[in-house]
């Protein structure tokens, strides 16, 4: 998996996000991290920090690792309501 990270602005309430060409997945998980200041000590705090989360969850994943889709499913959870 490889993790994509960016800033942006938000604009009323909706987000604007643009991906490269080469990110195929249909599906993919937000973390939003909310920037208080846009200082260069508190940019350089959070590059950090993410850049540490993003180190530990790409652990996570292999290259290799199959998409695991609903029909590898042996039994749903009926309280799981996407």
């Amino acid at each position: 998996m490889d993790a994509i990270r960016q800033k942006i602005k938000r604009t009323g309430n909706k987000l604007i996000i643009d991906l490269p060409e080469e990110f195929k997945s249909e599906m993919f998980e937000l973390i939003l991290f909310p920037i208080e200041n846009d200082t260069s000590e508190s940019d350089n705090q959070l590059n950090e920090w993410s850049d540490f989360s993003l180190r530990n969850l790409e652990t996570f994943y292999n290259k290799d690792e199959p998409d695991y889709t609903n029909v590898k499913i042996k039994e749903p959870n009926e309280k799981y309501k996407p």
